[in-house]
């Protein structure tokens, strides 16, 4: 069979048109261009197809619009190379440079095509995306995911798949195998009754349990998070499960004991040797370089996302080896960027700090590696609270870390800022209007403290859980006649309490 060629041709689908006629077709036709270019008009089941006898007429039906029925159409070249998809379920924030991005693997996207729908007689939008792809794929999948996002996608030119059968010859809501879902009940699962009706117990569709339907099925929800949080759950569902308890640990463990409890000579590293590097924000830029053996690797607005910009910076220096195995300490200090991006989102702050802590343990082998508190913000706005609340609940996932591996440290820095509750003022500079900078001494100490740990011997630090009467020391204890003699005393200190 002969491969024709229908440039002439131009046609609209006529689906949704009852009766529509060639009369009403011509009407139209006329207003537009001159009836004598017109070769053929024909309706076919889906489309009404207008072939023309110069190029000039075809052109001109493809830009004007035509009114039939009520209805705006427009018409296309029959042998047009633009595909039209349709993206649903993608979410209101996620830019259109993103969309398109995600299609170029289904072909070449039509520039500046990406248009967003909207509710009909409203601003307002419905959700729904629209974009040319030319040259595109054959089949378009009609499930899929951007990144971790669940969307789904239709595309005209029988591209799209029919999520029953496979097919790309018809919809999906007009296929013979779609399953008889016209009497299934939600509650129990079963056919032939539906939810209002039913009298079984509620069955699981997810664990396939009786008892809870799939949105309070415990299984469903841990697999939920599992898969929105990529490799890096297991640390942060941790993290979470930390934050829930440390509510019941503060109020059975005196926070000094535990503190002293915790810092066994195990916990305290060796003098530092070698190099040392710093890898920091605007802030370590203030700290400036406080050791002679320290690089101060720190660059003005990273983020722990981008933590290989400080890495770079590090390597660049001649003190640095290529392998990075002469770096004995490394102190990382960022997070205050990354939360301004995710001031809502602790989680994505754990993942990016998470991947920033293999980076630096690859990066410098023998390393031991201290890792910062995010520091408060300065300010009382809604937007400063928001983030603090964040940077509080992802110190305490970084703490956790730091207790799980003998490499890590955590560097407590975050707490100096705070007291009483509220943000000491004194320790960030007065011009600075964003409350982040804070002045250049403040966090030294805590630094040095990391950098030449101080070594202690061992103690036999008192339990958590010992009574009052157990942790005194009886040759500290005052006898009862001792208290008479000390109280007899005239002018002693204890007649003024």
């Amino acid at each position: 069979m002969a491969n024709i060629q229908r440039t002439l041709s131009v046609h609209f689908y006529t689906r949704g048109f009852k009766g529509i006629t060639h009369d009403e077709i011509i009407k139209e036709l006329e207003k537009q261009i001159d009836l004598e270019s017109v070769k053929s008009i024909q309706l076919t089941e889906k489309s009404c197809v207008v072939t023309l006898s110069d190029i000039d007429a075809k052109e001109r039906l493809v830009q004007c619009d035509l009114t039939i029925k009520n209805r705006t159409v427009k018409f296309i070249e029959v042998d047009n190379t633009i595909t039209n998809i349709t993206i649903k379920d993608l979410p209101y924030e996620l830019n259109d440079c993103y969309l398109a991005t995600q299609m170029l693997q289904y072909g070449k996207v039509v520039p500046g095509s990406v248009k967003r729908g909207y509710i009909r007689g409203k601003n307002i939008e419905n959700g729904s995306r629209y974009i040319q792809i030319i040259n595109c794929a054959p089949t378009i999948p009609n499930k899929t995911t951007f990144g971790r996002y669940d969307v789904r996608m239709f595309a005209d030119n029988g591209r799209t798949e029919c999520i029953h059968c496979k097919q790309r010859n018809h919809p999906s809501y007009a296929c013979k195998d779609k399953p008889d879902h016209s009497k299934r009940c939600y509650n129990c699962s079963e056919i032939g009754h539906f939810a209002r009706d039913c009298l079984n117990e509620s069955k699981c569709s997810f664990c396939k349990k009786s008892g809870h339907v799939r949105n309070d099925c415990a299984d469903f929800k841990h697999h939920t998070m599992i898969k929105s949080y990529g490799n890096y759950a297991s640390e942060i569902l941790e993290g979470r499960e930390a934050q829930e308890n440390d509510k019941n640990e503060s109020q059975s463990i005196n926070p000094l004991v535990a503190t002293n409890h915790l810092q066994t000579p195990n916990t305290y590293h060796t003098k530092s040797k070698g190099t040392n590097v710093m890898l920091g924000a605007s802030n370590c830029l203030r700290v400036g370089k406080f050791e002679d053996n320290l690089i101060n690797a720190s660059i003005n607005g990273a983020t722990l996302e981008k933590i290989d910009q400080c890495l770079g910076a590090a390597f660049e220096n001649h003190r640095v080896k290529s392998n990075g195995s002469n770096v004995g300490k490394v102190i990382i200090s960022l997070g205050t960027n990354d939360l301004s991006k995710n001031k809502h989102d602790s989680d994505q702050v754990n993942v990016y700090a998470t991947q920033a802590i293999v980076k630096v343990k690859q990066a410098f082998p023998n390393a031991d590696i201290g890792v910062c508190g995010i520091i408060p913000r300065k300010g009382n706005s809604n937007h400063i609270h928001t983030v603090n609340e964040t940077a509080t609940h992802v110190n305490k996932f970084l703490e956790k870390l730091c207790l799980k591996d003998e490499v890590l440290t955590y560097i407590d820095v975050d707490n100096i800022f705070i007291k009483n509750g509220n943000v000491v003022k004194a320790f960030y500079e007065k011009t600075d209007a964003s409350g982040v900078h804070i002045t250049a001494q403040t966090i030294r100490v805590k630094l040095r403290e990391f950098l030449h740990p101080k070594m202690s011997p061992i103690q036999n630090t008192p339990r958590p859980c010992d009574t009052k009467r157990k942790l005194s020391d009886i040759s500290l204890t005052p006898m009862s006649a001792e208290k008479d003699i000390k109280q007899s005393k005239s002018g002693s200190p204890d007649d003024y309490e």
